[in-house]
């Protein structure tokens, strides 16, 4: 499921929020743009255009961090750039449970610390804006999936 039984949101929560929250016009970026080690879907909406980046790997490797960088043509600079992300630290209650020792059971204040800690936030994200040309970076680890509204 999507959220435990302690009713703590899973990361695969916060994924499926990112994309109801995305702009409801597709913006088609060709076949090859899911087929790669990073895949980019993007979206224009009334809040602006949204990018999601994942990175999928099914056998959860270990590897390196890949980067990305998104570039899009756009006729003045934005007024923000912000990120939602699902990563190692963000968004990942499992991780701040074993922090905790992997308590069989979870207490009030437990719970509401893991939700507190692991809840998934918008940050303002660094971007250069170069005629014409918007670009974003970002570094995804395996299953990093990163929500970019461009303001």
């Amino acid at each position: 499921g999507m959220i435990s039984q302690n009713g703590i949101p899973k990361p695969v929560y916060y994924a499926m929020k990112m994309l109801a929250d995305a702009g409801n016009e597709r913006i088609d970026l060709g076949e090859d743009a899911t087929s790669g080690e990073i895949g980019a879907a993007a979206f224009k909406g009334s809040a602006g255009t949204d990018v999601l980046l994942f990175r999928q790997k099914m056998k959860n490797l270990d590897l390196p961090k890949k980067e990305a960088i998104v570039k899009l043509e756009m006729d003045k600079a934005p007024e923000s750039v912000t990120v939602r992300r699902v990563d190692e630290e963000h968004g990942n209650p499992l991780r701040i449970w074993e922090e905790m020792g992997k308590p069989v059971s979870l207490n009030k204040k437990e719970v509401e610390d893991i939700k507190a800690r692991s809840t998934v936030t918008e940050e303002p994200w660094p971007f250069t804006y170069e005629d014409g040309i918007l670009s974003v970076k970002a570094e995804l680890g395996v299953n990093d999936v990163y929500f970019i509204r461009i303001r």
